[in-house]
């Protein structure tokens, strides 16, 4: 079960030094080897002990138990979020004490000493040594600023993954103790959402949550600072920005959050209905119903848009207000200040400016985010605590009694009434009844997986169990059927032996080491099936319930598995079988007939025959399957497809496209709209220009005031009073009145608020359309795409894109972006205004702007290359979950919650090591670009004082360089990640274009000049010419030069053994695979048709029926084209108008509130609905009862009297009445006469298969085809 890669290099921070710690040493070697090798699965590090999935679950579940029982006593709900306090709450307190010194001490000194260098500036006297202090001391603040924030961010992402693993962990933990009711009520959509989505949330929210605590702090410290600085003139900016931030950021958190519920109900609905249109492509395909699901899809994306498109609105005006609030906030004060008599100070001007720039980055930028992440969060939390909320399974009220094999006293559940069964220890019990008559629930009640609502059930002991619907993992099938059992070889090959699979290991290179796709989809159903039986009897057990597992396999192996498995090798063990092949009911030890809930008889063979309640000599016909079920994948591409599957971890195709990045105009172009985008480029320029413009007049306006406050003093000497200044203010020879520079100050605020909201509403509505747009595409190319996609590519991968790669393009890529390109531009207006104020920093800008970006570019190849790993550790995550969801039954049963747990566990443990490689990438990084800045400050900051040496400089100049200087620490490294971020989610983007690639069917639609008569085909006449067939080219063909004609409404039986070539002949008719040669269907060549045109005139009864979470009617008539009287109409002749109360009532996930047979009985009312001129039955009686199967015999005859029928035998009674009978064998017709003319041939195949049934039933069927034989030349 366990195949995955095994982590074994020690993480080396667990042996740094402190100094290798502080500076991320530890970590060049491995980035080295990124750069020049890639990386690799097994490259990882070993996860820490306290990041183990196993340990950090376990801690949270115990502490959720606790919170339980508390809410429990005293009447309420619990809470999920106490549990994680009581988790993580004094590791995560160690880091919210390290951003209090950081943002409350340390950035509050930056302002105050930027201040004091201004004014040794001003000042005429050169005060040398002064100078070199306060830089010195500025740099080294700064440098103080820089480790504290990025190891606090670091400490702070990782309790956030731990917090997130163990969420992760807990959900999955749940999922394998949910009832059946309970998984009816869910869907593997809703809980992919819940680990792609919404545990995400505590990724972000823990690195904004502190400041909730902090911001009051900082706000009280940051204000008593300004009034030092202007008096009571700093209360006004505080204001401003408090009421600009608080209210309307916590109002937008809570739109966010209402809206952030909408997009999660509406993905979790999108995501399910995607997760069943894989499930059930080929149906899907094989009924053309293609545009009906394309349709469903992007009504529900539609739905899902309007939610996201105005929470994106919302999250366009949150980073509007991050630009022009301090602006808008330091404009107040100044011209409070100005308007109150008093003269700008270029140290005042400056420092107030830091000071606003200080407390918007928590007011308008922190805070704001704890608000929303965090409400986003307590949304996820919510959907988490209803999902941990949901009923679980009981503890067993099964009693063990070694004395008696299974017993039953007047049980009663849901769905049975009044059970009362014994059966003996050691006995063969056969459980007989109609199609939901209650069989399978008889064994879902002694699994524990039915309640019993009274009653005692009593059983032998270990029970063991083969469900109806095989259930294979992605591994080998050695571990699928050992299923973590100790590997015995001598059993093992026994098991094998008996369970006649040694013929199939022969077939595959690999044996029974071949690799199996998801769900088997490289099997067969016969191979399926005796898989998942070996599974259940390599299992050492008291009692085995083995639910219908014949039905798959054809005659001789039907009977081998019966004699030499369930009689021989399971003698003395308490067996009770579910079957309709009555044949072997003769050697059953006691049989019980079950029907509408109720034990109806029990008793052996001879006291049921002569019983008149549901048994005939018909009864007891011969049901042997006649041929193992086949997939579209055939054996002798098994080999193949399996290579394919080479590792959870390793497959090449979750790495995105090959190395390089994604252009921005590949992503940009998804819009086709150019006038748009233009606009937003001439939008974003614009915003930044006025950002610029607003800065530097502020500079201009404080010098020419101090300018002209200096002349004043000169012209009026002895007097020390600054009142009674004049109001102009002189500009090359021209005096500008003080109004008018306020005048033209506020033009340029109300610009800058103006064309920021627009620039956020157009840049979201063009991202907008472009996640639109590429999801539509992506839907479209998945539902064209060729079979082979789907054998090949698990459906957790595939869900992957929908969801968490749809939800990068949806959510994080646009955000991530406009902060980018915002951060981008405002690089530029600092480094412009820089070199405006001294221009001799032009070298030192090159130099370490080559620096710069060197790092830059080793940082976003070493960050995609680990970000493509983190998706590919990801998706096992997914798939595992994907593949418990379907066989829930069976490992409750085999009790292997605990194995699964562990590899669960084992699976996010790779994907923490990826995430943790992740999140240090970001935090060493984000350091090194910051300590680049650190030498751009000290390098401006320095500069100044050299250049004072020779000439006075202008303190406001000064000023202006280094508070721009000091906004690129922090903002500039995040501008980088927000860069190389936009690159890795471009890898969504990426891996969503792929599809574009993917190989297609068609044409879908038949070109004009070959469109057939509309009533094409009017007779249903089939003839086949040289027509081959081959899955890949390097294999040989699976069908080979056939040639047949089939009249117009002839009955046609298609009989044949394993990989015979049945449902490949299937498969060439629908065009699910393009065959050499040509089919022509009254006089028309197929190949000349669309696809969607030739299947749309086929009907088909598929073996496996599948129904979808939808409305009754929508399963029947997804594309509305028929009344509800001629739906209730076949609804009533297929026998189900009285289990279905109204053609609205839902159907849940896979069907499950229908029995199998109950769902084969809807696709029966499909085809008959559809009154095609051709029908296809693909072992559609598989699963079904005597009597349902004759219904649809009956129906068949009757309904598509006229029509041309082939059915793909499983019963040899369901094709020996058949016009005639078309025997296969390695790729070719071997026989193809009526039944009784080839049982005239004792040298025949076909004659052997009848024989191969018994004396008894062979004989009976001898006398049915001599019966239609004679009724047949009457006609």
């Amino acid at each position: 079960m366990d195949r995955s890669v095994r982590l074994k290099i020690r993480n080396p921070k667990s042996d740094a030094s402190l100094l290798s710690k502080l500076f991320f040493a530890w970590i060049i070697k491995m980035y080295r080897k990124i750069l020049k090798n890639n990386l690799e699965v097994p490259d990882l590090y070993k996860t820490f002990d306290s990041d183990c999935s196993q340990q950090l679950a376990d801690e949270l579940e115990q502490n959720w138990k606790k919170e339980a029982t508390r809410a429990k006593m005293k009447n309420k709900q619990p809470k999920l979020v106490r549990a994680i306090v009581a988790t993580f709450f004094w590791d995560y307190m160690v880091y919210g004490g390290v951003l209090f010194v950081q943002h409350v001490i340390l950035r509050s000194l930056q302002p105050v000493i930027l201040a004091y260098l201004i004014t040794l500036f001003e000042k005429s006297t050169n005060e040398r040594n002064a100078m070199y202090f306060a830089t010195t001391a500025l740099v080294g603040v700064t440098l103080l600023i820089i480790f504290t924030m990025h190891h606090a961010v670091f400490g702070q992402a990782a309790i956030g993954m731990r917090v997130r693993v163990a969420i992760s962990a807990v959900i999955y933990r749940k999922t394998l103790k949910l009832t059946r009711q309970s998984l009816n009520h869910t869907s593997t959509g809703q809980i992919i959402n819940l680990l792609s989505n919404d545990v995400t949330r505590f990724d972000l929210v823990v690195l904004a949550l502190h400041y909730l605590w902090i911001l009051p702090f900082q706000v009280s410290v940051i204000t008593l600072l300004c009034w030092m600085q202007v008096g009571a003139c700093a209360f006004v900016g505080v204001a401003a920005i408090a009421l600009l931030s608080l209210p309307v950021q916590g109002y937008l958190g809570k739109l966010t959050s209402t809206f952030r519920v909408k997009v999660a109900e509406k993905c979790d609905h999108r995501v399910t209905l995607m997760s069943e249109i894989i499930s059930g492509i080929q149906v899907i395909k094989m009924y053309a119903w293609e545009k009906a699901f394309q349709n469903l899809v992007n009504v529900a994306r539609s739905h899902e848009m309007e939610a996201l498109t105005i929470a994106s609105y919302l999250r366009g005006i949150y980073l509007s207000f991050i630009v022009f609030v301090e602006r808008t906030a330091l404009f107040l004060t100044l011209t409070t200040y100005v308007f109150t008599g008093n003269v700008l100070l270029a140290e005042q001007v400056f420092s107030i400016s830091n000071f606003f720039n200080l407390l918007q980055l928590t007011m308008s930028v922190f805070f704001p985010l704890s608000i929303s992440f965090g409400a986003e969060t307590l949304v996820a939390i919510q959907r988490i605590e209803q999902f941990l909320m949901m009923e679980e399974v009981e503890t067993s009220t099964i009693k063990l009694d070694s004395s008696v094999g299974v017993s039953l006293t007047d049980v009663h559940s849901s769905v049975l009434n009044s059970i009362t069964c014994h059966i003996k220890k050691g006995s063969l019990c056969a459980v007989v009844g109609p199609v939901g008559g209650g069989k399978t629930s008889l064994l879902h009640l002694l699994l524990n997986e039915l309640k019993s609502l009274h009653g005692c059930v009593k059983i032998q002991g270990a029970v063991s169990f083969a469900p109806q619907e095989p259930w294979l993992f992605a591994s080998t099938i050695r571990e699928n059927i050992l299923f973590g059992n100790k590997y015995d070889r001598k059993l093992y090959q026994k098991v094998v032996k008996v369970c006649a699979l040694r013929k199939d290991f022969r077939q595959f290179a690999l044996a029974d080491k071949t690799l199996v796709g998801e769900r088997g989809a490289s099997l067969s159903g016969g191979q399926r099936a005796r898989i998942n039986l070996a599974r259940a009897v390599y299992r050492d057990a008291e009692v085995y319930l083995l639910d219908d597992p014949l039905s798959a396999v054809d005659s001789h192996v039907s009977k081998h598995l019966f004699e030499e498995c369930l009689v021989k090798y399971l003698h003395g063990k308490t067996r009770i079988l579910v079957t309709h092949q009555r044949q072997y009911l003769k050697k059953a030890d006691v049989i019980v007939l079950i029907n509408k809930g109720k034990v109806e008889v029990k008793g052996s063979y001879r006291e049921l025959a002569k019983s008149d309640l549901y048994f005939t000599r018909e009864s007891f016909e011969d049901d042997e399957k006649v041929d193992d079920v086949e997939e579209v994948v055939m054996l002798s591409d098994v080999s193949s497809k399996s290579k394919t599957i080479k590792s959870d971890f390793g497959d090449e195709e979750e790495n995105g496209m090959t190395e390089g990045t994604l252009s921005l105009r590949q992503y940009i172009t998804a819009s086709r709209s150019l006038c748009l985008t233009i606009l937003v480029i001439v939008t974003l320029l614009l915003c930044q220009i006025f950002c610029s413009a607003t800065d530097y007049w502020v500079t201009f306006w404080t010098q020419e005031e101090t300018l002209k406050s200096q002349n004043f003093s000169r012209n009026k000497t002895g007097s020390s009073e600054r009142t009674n200044v004049s109001r102009e203010i002189p500009l090359d020879g021209i005096t500008i009145d003080k109004f008018t520079a306020v005048y033209i100050y506020s033009g340029l605020i109300l610009f800058t608020i103006i064309i920021t909201f627009v620039r956020s509403s157009l840049f979201f509505k063009l991202t907008m359309i472009i996640s639109k747009n590429l999801h539509t595409q992506m839907v479209n190319n998945l539902l064209t795409a060729h079979m082979s996609f789907f054998t090949t590519n698990p459906a957790g991968r595939i869900l992957n894109r929908f969801s968490k790669d749809m939800g990068a393009v949806d959510e994080i890529l646009p955000r991530t972006l406009l902060e980018a390109i915002q951060i981008i531009l405002v690089m530029c207006g600092i480094l412009v205004m820089v070199i405006v104020s001294n221009y001799y920093m032009i070298p030192v800008i090159i130099i370490l702007g080559f620096t710069f970006m060197k790092i830059r570019s080793w940082f976003v190849t070493v960050t995609k290359r680990i970000k493509h790993m983190e998706g590919i550790t990801k998706s096992p995550v997914f798939s595992h979950l994907n593949s418990s969801m379907q066989g829930i039954v069976t490992i409750r049963a085999f009790n292997a919650q605990d194995k699964l747990r562990k590899e669960f566990d084992h699976y996010q443990d790779v994907h923490t090591s990826a995430w943790f490689l992740l999140i240090t990438t970001t935090s060493s990084f984000g350091l090194w670009l910051d300590l680049v800045c650190l030498v751009f400050i000290a390098c401006t900051s320095f500069s100044f004082i050299i250049l004072n040496h020779y000439g006075q400089i202008s303190g406001s100049l000064v000023g202006l360089a280094i508070s721009q200087s000091l906004v690129l620490t922090g903002m500039l490294q995040y501008g980088v990640r927000q860069s190389a971020e936009v690159v890795n989610q471009l890898t969504s983007v990426e891996r969503i274009l792929q599809y574009n690639e993917i190989e297609k069917e068609g044409p879908l639609l038949t070109p004009p000049e070959n469109a057939p008569p509309s009533n094409w085909p009017a007779h249903g006449f089939i003839l086949v010419d040289r027509l081959s067939l081959q899955y890949s080219p390097t294999k040989p063909p699976v069908l080979k030069n056939l040639n047949i004609e089939i009249q117009a409404g002839e009955k046609i039986g298609i009989v044949g053994r394993t990989g015979a070539g049945k449902s490949s002949l299937i498969a060439a008719l629908f065009r699910l695979t393009e065959p050499s040669g040509t089919i022509y269907i009254d006089g028309v060549n197929t190949q000349t048709l669309g696809v969607r045109d030739l299947r749309r005139c086929l009907s088909i009864i598929p073996q496996e029926p599948i129904l979808f979470s939808a409305t009754v009617r929508q399963n029947i008539d997804p594309f509305g084209e028929y009344s509800d009287r001629q739906i209730w109409n076949v609804l009533e002749k297929v026998e189900l108008k009285n289990i279905v109360s109204c053609l609205d009532a839902p159907v849940a996930r896979n069907g499950s509130n229908f029995s199998v047979g109950q769902r084969q009985l809807v696709c029966l009312a499909r085809a008959m609905l559809r009154n095609n001129k051709i029908l296809v039955m693909d072992e559609a009686t598989a699963n079904t009862d005597d009597k349902t199967d004759a219904l649809i015999q009956r129906m068949i005859r009757k309904k598509f009297d006229s029509c041309t029928v082939l059915t793909v035998a499983h019963r040899l009674h369901t094709v020996i009445d058949s016009d005639r009978v078309m025997v296969m064998e390695n790729g070719e017709i071997v026989e193809y006469d009526h039944p009784y003319l080839l049982l005239q041939k004792p040298e025949s195949t076909f004659y052997k298969m009848v024989l191969e049934t018994g004396l008894e039933t062979s004989t009976w069927l001898e006398e049915l085809a001599l019966d239609a034989f004679l009724e047949r030349r009457t006609h």
